[in-house]
C-alpha cells in the first residue's frame, strides 16, 4: 500500500475488483487500509520461501548474539551473508543461517593450542601488527569493533604480555586484575591464572578472545562500542558514565586515531 491508494485504485491497476481483493485478504472495512500494508493479489503465485533457515534482525542484536542462538560463530554468519562490516546490522534485516547451524547452548571459548599462533611468553613485547590478525578474527566472531578492541589492548598494556602490571595486580595484554575481570576470565577460560607475582602467563589469543567477547556483549547491550569501552573499565553499572569512564573513552579514541 502506498499513500493515496484505495481498494478501487489497486483493483483497477491489477484488473480485478475491490470485492475480490477484500475477500482474498479478509478485509471487512474498505476504508481501513494502512500505508505499507501488504495485500494478496488474485491469481498471483505465492512468494517462494527463502531456501534454508533465516533470521530477522531485532533491535539490539549483534552478529555475536545471533550466532549464539544458532550455535555458530559471528564469523561464519558474516561470511554466509557476504557481510564485511560487523557493525552494519539493521533491525528488520533478514540473515541466512549457515546450514550446519542449530539452535543450542552457547559455545565456550574457541579451542586453540595453549600457545596459539602467538607465543605465550611472559613480559613479551608484541607489535600491533602481530596482534591485529587475532583482534580482527575474534572481533568479527563476537560482534565487537576491532578498532576499539585494539585501542583497549594498547591502553591496558601497550601490547606487552605482562606477567603482572606495575601496580601489582593487572595481568597480561588486557589488564586482568583481582578486583575486576580476572575471576570471570578464569571461569570462562578454565585457566587458573593466579595472583600478583605468582600469576601464570596467559595465552595471548585467549585474552584477546575474552576481550572481544566482552566488548561484543557490552556493545549489544548499550548499542555503542564506546559505551562498551567505558563499561569494560568502570564496570557495567552507573560508574561507567562518570568522569573516569569518559576519560577512559577519550584515551581509547586517541589510540584508535593513532593506530588507524
Amino acid at each position: 500500500m502506498q499513500r493515496g491508494d484505495s481498494l478501487y485504485t489497486i483493483a483497477r491497476k491489477l484488473g480485478t475488483t475491490p470485492d475480490a481483493l477484500m475477500e482474498l485478504n479478509g478485509i471487512r472495512d474498505p476504508n481501513g487500509l494502512q500505508v505499507g500494508q501488504l495485500l494478496k493479489v488474485p491469481g498471483a503465485a505465492p512468494s517462494p520461501e527463502p531456501a534454508g533457515k533465516t533470521y530477522e534482525v531485532q533491535r539490539g542484536d549483534s552478529f555475536y548474539t545471533i550466532a549464539r542462538q544458532f550455535n555458530t560463530t559471528a564469523e561464519a554468519l558474516m561470511a554466509h551473508n557476504a557481510i564485511r562490516d560487523p557493525n552494519s546490522l539493521q533491525p528488520g534485516q533478514v540473515l541466512k543461517i549457515p546450514e550446519s547451524s542449530t539452535s543450542g547452548p552457547t559455545p565456550g571459548p574457541t579451542q586453540i593450542d595453549p600457545g596459539g599462533a602467538l607465543p605465550n611468553v611472559e613480559d613479551k613485547q608484541y607489535t600491533f601488527e602481530e596482534l591485529w590478525p587475532a583482534i580482527q578474527r575474534f572481533s568479527a566472531q563476537y560482534g565487537a569493533d576491532p578498532k576499539i578492541v585494539a585501542g583497549i589492548v594498547k591502553q591496558e598494556s601497550t601490547f606487552k604480555n605482562w606477567q603482572v602490571h606495575r601496580d601489582g595486580t593487572g595481568h597480561g595484554l588486557i589488564g586482568l586484575d583481582d578486583n575486576g575481570e580476572l575471576p570471570r576470565f578464569e571461569k570462562w577460560s578454565g585457566i587458573r591464572v593466579g595472583r600478583g607475582r605468582n600469576a601464570a602467563s596467559i595465552p595471548p589469543e585467549r585474552q584477546i578472545e575474552y576481550l572481544a567477547k566482552t566488548i561484543g556483549e557490552l556493545t549489544a547491550k548499550h548499542r555503542s562500542g564506546w559505551a562498551a569501552a567505558r563499561a569494560w573499565h568502570r564496570g557495567d553499572y552507573w560508574a561507567m558514565n562518570d568522569a573516569k569512564g569518559y576519560r577512559y573513552e577519550s584515551y581509547i579514541r586517541q589510540h584508535v586515531a593513532e593506530l588507524f
